[in-house]
């Protein structure tokens, strides 16, 4: 229940003409209060820097719920209703209310056909494999994560983003035009992340897949979502038991070289991921030490670290890029000075946050503003509009690769492997490009993903020329 009196506004963040172009919506729920609540969606919406931060650093009160947006049963303007489902490839019960095949289930987590449960596809960003930066505790988290002994480091890791950003760039530059999206921000972490955790190249669009899918969750629930969640579901599970394979304990010389990133993948078998002998010819893969992940584990991986991690690389790069396109000055002054990138990135991140939002849930009642929550009410924490609050950051709407905005949010979690990988991958694709490229132009119009809570591109058509 809320309050009769309460600050409130008729926006739908949710409609096409605002995931599009978010930021005139968040202007006006920055502008009605620190707390307002939205009754098409019966959610509460912090806009503001101020008090998403707070409702982050107090989880006790606000506490992580998932799935990460509002598919938990909430849709514009009443409570779902069970769809009739169509086969969709594995076994579906009789859609009633809080039973299999039904949103509600399937938001709280139920099974469908055996297949791994549909959350596993839509976490919380708190969830996600968590702790401090500094290159011990990456270090041993890594000794957890990475197939092959040489990426057990986190120096060891960095020197191969590093590599693989310079093979793509040179070909890519090589090349003149391309699509960043598809030829760069998916080809690049697929690549990388599924190297790391030994996913092989066959699988590595699979992961793809699930990785966007799950970004709809973070939207209202509705016959679309609930239906893409519930196909995907045997193919997380396939992954699953892909990746369980071929991280097996038996030992596998790796294949011969490959040419380079862009060069057409070999479909690979048994242990080996066909793709990582460029980085390390002639060495073994052997499994993580302490042994053997089990596919409880492997699951947790996969929708805890490689799924969010590809994603925000994916965006990140893309909404990098289009900012660097349309904005030819910061793109000279990076040239210049390529001490800049790090700054750069972390701009371009705040501009153009991934995770657009996130959700919490009330664990008493709490007062922001002039607005009672009660314990209980979902509230929407609007990331991307709290990275533009004036109250925060002078001339928030402005590209400036000088600011360096250290503290802006990404995806709403603490520190994370996903978070951190992600921006390793940024700086390494950014300071490639700049030391290769003179210039960088759009090559056609770019066109918007629209989905919900996040904020990427379908289409970036771009132009690079040498120098």
């Amino acid at each position: 229940m809320t309050t009769a009196a309460m600050p409130a506004a008729d926006v739908d963040l949710f409609a096409d003409p605002v995931l599009a172009d978010p930021y005139p919506a968040y202007r006006v729920l920055r502008d009605a209060g620190p707390a307002v609540y939205l009754p098409g969606y019966r959610v509460w919406v912090l806009a503001r820097d101020r008090e998403a931060r707070h409702a982050l650093d107090h989880p006790e009160v606000f506490a992580a719920t998932r799935p990460a947006g509002l598919s938990d049963g909430l849709t514009s303007g009443e409570a779902v209703r069970a769809p009739a489902w169509p086969a969709c490839g594995h076994a579906r019960s009789e859609s009633v209310e809080g039973r299999p095949g039904d949103p509600a289930h399937l938001a709280a987590g139920g099974r469908h056909g055996g297949a791994v449960p549909a959350h596993r596809l839509t976490g919380d960003p708190a969830e996600r494999l968590t702790c401090a930066p500094g290159g011990s505790t990456w270090d041993e988290s890594l000794r957890a994560i990475a197939a092959h002994p040489s990426l057990r480091t986190f120096a060891g890791l960095q020197a191969f983003i590093t590599d693989q950003a310079e093979r793509l760039v040179d070909d890519l530059v090589a090349y003149g035009s391309f699509d960043a999206v598809t030829e760069l921000a998916h080809r690049f972490p697929l690549k990388t992340i599924g190297t790391l955790i030994g996913l092989p190249a066959e699988s590595r669009p699979d992961l793809l897949l699930c990785a966007e899918a799950s970004l709809q969750a973070h939207g209202p629930l509705d016959e679309h979502t609930v239906r893409t969640l519930l196909d995907l579901e045997h193919i997380f599970a396939l992954l699953v038991a892909e990746l369980a394979a071929a991280r097996a304990p038996e030992t596998a010389v790796l294949p011969t070289p490959t040419a380079s990133v862009t060069a057409p993948v070999r479909r690979g078998g048994g242990t080996t991921p066909p793709d990582t002998a460029g980085a390390f010819p002639g060495t073994f893969l052997a499994p993580p030490p302490g042994g053997v992940l089990g596919q409880a584990a492997i699951a947790h991986l996969l929708s805890s670290f490689a799924m969010p991690c590809v994603h925000t690389i994916a965006a990140g790069i893309t909404g990098m890029l289009w900012l660097l396109a349309t904005h030819p000055g910061a793109w000279h002054a990076l040239r210049a000075d390529p001490s800049l990138v790090p700054a750069a990135v972390e701009e371009s991140l705040r501009l153009e946050t991934p995770v657009q939002t996130c959700a919490r849930t009330t664990t008493r009642d709490v007062r922001i503003g002039d607005a009672l929550i009660r314990e209980g009410e979902r509230v929407l924490l609007l990331l991307g509009a709290a990275n533009r609050d004036p109250r925060k950051w002078p001339a928030p709407d402005r590209f400036d690769p000088h600011r360096n905005p250290a503290d802006h949010f990404v995806d709403g979690a603490q520190p994370t492997f996903a978070r951190a990988l992600a921006k390793a991958h940024l700086c390494a694709i950014l300071d490639a490009l700049v030391r290769r490229a003179s210039h960088l132009y759009l090559d056609g119009h770019p066109r918007r993903r629209l989905t919900g809570g996040t904020r990427t591109l379908a289409s970036l058509p771009l132009y690079v020329s040498p120098g």
